[in-house]
């Protein structure tokens, strides 16, 4: 009977040191899980559910539970009910991840972005591409590549581009996502 209650502290002890050491990490999970949802969901436009079960499907990132406030632009993290963090949607700004200071600012100026970048050409803007074959290039290798590169569901790639000597000589993209669609990174 006193083995097992020395077991017994022992294993309190043992949880609260875990916690204590691992409690920090779920404000990284939390605010990462609330500003990737606010970006895809607000910015790419993209279906909250697709990106709770695919995009959020990390170790420790899946254990946040995220929801969406479509009235508010935000959206709201947690693990397990702690460490709640908050990102709101602002135009001209993106997604931002918020503190107690949010408040505070409420973001009042927003930056003017006007500048029209289909007047540009590639790679300075979207004006088009020339459609050009260069020679010393080989495009079957470099079509079977980049279908290699989106085959493994595991990478989590979402689009290729390949640029040579200013040239856009390839692009591939997974199902749903286009050259218009809006991606992080």
């Amino acid at each position: 009977m006193r083995k097992l209650k020395w077991l017994l502290v022992v294993l309190i002890i043992g949880l609260l040191l875990f916690g204590y050491f691992n409690y920090p990490k779920l404000n990284l999970i939390s605010g990462y899980a609330s500003k990737n949802l606010a970006s895809n969901v607000f910015i790419a436009e993209r279906d909250p559910y697709l990106v709770n079960t695919i995009d959020h499907d990390m170790p420790l990132i899946k254990l946040a539970n995220v929801e969406v406030d479509t009235k508010e632009k935000s959206a709201t993290a947690s693990v397990f009910g702690l460490m709640k963090r908050t990102s709101v949607y602002k135009k001209g700004l993106g997604a931002v991840l918020t503190n107690e200071e949010y408040k505070k600012h409420h973001f009042s100026i927003v930056p003017e972005r006007n500048q029209k970048w289909d007047t540009l050409p590639f790679p300075y803007g979207n004006q088009g591409i020339k459609d050009t074959i260069l020679t010393n290039v080989n495009y079957e290798g470099l079509e079977y590549v980049l279908s290699m590169a989106l085959k493994d569901s595991l990478q989590k790639t979402r689009s290729i581009l390949v640029v040579y000597k200013d040239y856009i000589i390839g692009e591939k993209y997974i199902d749903g996502f286009t050259k218009d669609t809006k991606i992080l990174g």
